[in-house]
């Protein structure tokens, strides 16, 4: 296990092997509080399979867990709730062209506390862009939306009754 992030919604720490695909599927870890190490199963998109996972966050305001891996040159992002993954952030921007980010390794991948940026770093001396960081503007899910309204409708709601 390389790759670790800590999910303060949840109270768990996640561990991810560097390769998550083995012959029994794609999984992951995640270790309780209480010491309990907990192996979970993903629903994988077809064809894809995960073998050199180089960083990973939790998402800070609705805990979904992302990850980067170098070999396919992808951010994807699993559901907490239904270990669903998707694609989030693809760095081959043309496939036929083939631009975007070749050669680019990882190993740095964090959220900013609001959760609406999320920095991945490049410490690959032989990459594109050796020794950079990236930051993407994060936009929440239709769902994450609905939730933080109805907290701030029931906040709102809380606060006149007093």
């Amino acid at each position: 296990l390389q790759n670790i992030a800590a999910d303060n919604i949840r109270s768990k720490v996640y561990l991810v092997p560097n390769d998550m695909t083995v012959d029994t599927g794609t999984h992951f870890f995640s270790l309780s509080p209480d010491g309990t190490l907990n192996e979970h199963w993903l629903t994988m998109p077809e064809g894809i399979s995960f073998d050199n996972v180089q960083g990973m966050d939790v998402h800070p305001v609705d805990g979904s867990i992302w990850f980067a891996d170098d070999n396919i040159d992808d951010v994807w992002r699993i559901d907490p709730s239904t270990l669903t993954v998707t694609l989030e952030i693809d760095f081959i921007a043309d496939p036929e062209t083939d631009t975007g980010l070749p050669n680019f390794n990882y190993n740095a991948m964090a959220f900013t506390p609001d959760g609406q940026h999320l920095i991945v770093g490049d410490i690959e001396n032989a990459s594109a862009h050796p020794n950079s960081y990236l930051v993407f503007g994060i936009i929440p899910e239709p769902a994450s939306w609905i939730l933080l309204a109805a907290g701030a409708l029931v906040l709102l709601g809380f606060r006149r009754r007093r």
